[in-house]
């Protein structure tokens, strides 16, 4: 009896719920058991026929069906089997009476055994697991527990977008690649930007309107955004539903104008295949699938940098991505943004390296001004609405001092020193309402304080204040800041993710940073040293306001001023990769 195929065992890696389901084909076939399956199938097929009238009940035994062919399928390898499966699959997913989660959750599964044996209807498959994805969501009605909704679904469940962009590629779909990634990342960060629909047009037609309506919105965001994780329907209560559009996904031709000022890098990490998807402004983006084993490979070093802090830069052929952008004549020093998922947003793709054994000191982002972002659609957003402005932007400081930071001192001086119209925030006057009210006053924001990270509970990132208070992520995302320009984030994991099981949501502050306005943002990966504060902070605003202080958009120019920052803090003596490696950019 044949043997699974390479794919199937590829597939595998990551999937503890399918693992388990073909170890225990495995074990019916080797130890000569399929009478076994023989007599459940049967089984389940009487009780779907004995519940047709009872809904939950008819729901959950098209399920059983559907898992019980598809098992033996895997063990047999009947062509029957597996078509029958692929209906009842269909059927339990349509099945409207059982709860978008618990459809969700067979949907899932559905698009694996569509896949791994080739049905017609695998494209079907994950177009609508997609669909429910969004829909299973809404279930939740605050952030908080959306991300808790998730925390509890299986690693196949959280892991589907990036499954259903592999497949799109695999058949030469790599605009529908995009989309899909597009729509099913970054989600709640998504829904709370539905909160911030554009009123501009209806300002000019009806401003009292206009202004009631941002008055509703604002109080639903605040609604979502503050209520406790553990504050969730009751037992056995219905859940919250909100209308999805199966359709949703923003088209392509929006999506590349993300790459409007140098092209996109996206890197997908799937079991099934991973792949480098370039996208272009003015050409048809290209895929390029990373040979060896990747899957693994990333896995292992994500888990070297953030259990041991392993700091070991990525060899550059482990991603052929340099080949692929001069094999598209995108010249050096050119802007480029990485969009990185799952295990690969924790890695410095920035610091690809060396680049060349002739050269050992020479890494990606020598030769290309590097910049990140959760999704597409938050790059658009960061471009929208700039200020075309001449005068010199003011600058907000916020620092902790004290004796775990003795460098802050000698930080805050050079940021003063610059010139510029600044306002002090430092220790008791650095409240939360005190910080979040001068947002509101000034352009550009300098942190130099202690940022904290609680494993598993990406809310509660926060920089720390005086007195034990603390500016949270969620506090910063409350605000609205249409003019903001410009983050720099001189604290410890500003960049990090605390939830390996959700790495794709981008829960950080240097992306609530992002999202509430600010269209550039300078992170850490993880702890800073801090004697690099002030140094770093010197070369990047000299490079930054090098221009005799008239700036149009700084946000704009903090990649390149960050990138030569780090090349001069390279030099320093006694500079180690870990800690030059650690600084990143976000946005425009």
């Amino acid at each position: 009896m044949a043997r699974r195929t390479p794919e199937w065992q590829a597939g595998l890696a990551g999937e503890p719920d399918l693992v388990a389901i073909l170890s225990q084909a495995d074990d019916f076939r080797d130890a000569g058991q399929e009478a076994h399956l023989e007599a459940i199938i049967p089984c389940s097929r009487a009780v779907l026929a004995a519940c047709a009238a009872q809904p939950g009940l008819r729901f959950e035994a098209q399920k059983l069906l559907a898992s019980s062919l598809g098992l033996r399928w895997v063990v047999c390898r009947h062509t029957y089997d597996i078509l029958e499966a692929m209906e009842h699959f269909r059927t339990a997913v349509e099945d409207e009476c059982a709860s978008p989660s618990a459809r969700y959750d067979v949907a899932c599964k559905w698009t694996y055994f569509a896949r791994i044996s080739r049905c017609a209807c695998t494209a079907l498959a994950y177009r609508l697991a997609l669909a429910l994805l969004q829909t299973a969501l809404a279930a939740g009605p605050t952030v908080q527990m959306q991300h808790s909704l998730i925390g509890h679904w299986s690693v196949g469940s959280v892991r589907l977008p990036l499954d259903a962009a592999s497949y799109h590629v695999g058949q030469g779909r790599i605009e529908e690649a995009v989309e899909t990634l597009e729509q099913g990342r970054a989600l709640l960060w998504a829904e709370m930007r539905g909160f911030r629909t554009s009123t501009e047009k209806l300002q000019r037609v009806d401003p009292a309107l206009a202004a009631r309506f941002v008055s509703a919105t604002r109080a639903l965001e605040a609604l979502a955004t503050s209520l406790s994780q553990h504050d969730g329907p009751k037992p056995g209560g219905r859940e919250l539903s909100r209308h999805h559009d199966p359709d949703s996904s923003m088209p392509f031709e929006i999506l590349r104008e993300a790459a409007l000022y140098g092209p996109l890098i996206i890197v997908n990490h799937c079991h099934f295949r991973c792949d480098i998807v370039i996208v272009f402004r003015d050409s048809p983006p290209v895929a390029i699938p990373i040979r060896g084993d990747p899957f693994r490979r990333a896995q292992d070093m994500a888990t070297r940098l953030l259990d041991s802090r392993d700091h070991t830069p990525l060899n550059p052929s482990s991603l052929p991505t340099m080949e692929a952008l001069m094999e598209h004549k995108i010249p050096e020093q050119s802007r480029v943004w990485w969009c990185p998922t799952s295990v690969f947003c924790s890695l410095p793709l920035h610091a690809m390296g060396p680049i060349s054994p002739s050269d050992p000191r020479r890494y990606f982002s020598d030769v290309y001004v590097c910049s990140y972002t959760p999704t597409l659609a938050a790059l658009i957003e960061s471009r929208k609405n700039v200020a075309q402005v001449q005068e010199s932007p003011s600058l907000l400081i916020i620092a902790q001092p004290d004796e775990s930071l003795p460098g802050v001192q000698g930080e805050i001086k050079v940021v003063q020193a610059l010139g510029k119209q600044t306002t002090t925030l430092m220790s008791e006057a650095a409240t939360t309402e005190a910080i979040l009210a001068g947002f509101a006053n000034h352009r550009m924001v300098h942190f130099a304080c202690h940022g904290t990270l609680h494993e598993g509970a990406p809310f509660e990132a926060s920089f720390e204040l005086h007195g034990g208070e603390r500016l949270t992520l969620l506090d910063i995302a409350g605000a609205r800041l249409p003019a903001a320009e410009l983050a720099f984030l001189s604290a410890c994991h500003t960049a990090e993710l605390t939830d390996r099981h959700t790495p794709d949501e981008a829960l950080h502050l240097a992306a609530a940073m992002q999202y509430c306005g600010f269209r550039s943002v300078v992170g850490t990966m993880w702890a800073m040293a801090d004697a690099d504060g002030r140094d770093l902070s010197r070369h990047f605003y000299k490079k930054l306001l090098a221009d005799g202080g008239r700036v149009v958009s700084v946000g704009e120019r903090a990649a390149e001023a960050l990138r030569d920052a780090v090349q001069k803090l390279r030099r320093k003596r006694g500079m180690t990769l870990e800690r030059w490696v650690n600084f990143v950019h976000y946005g425009a």
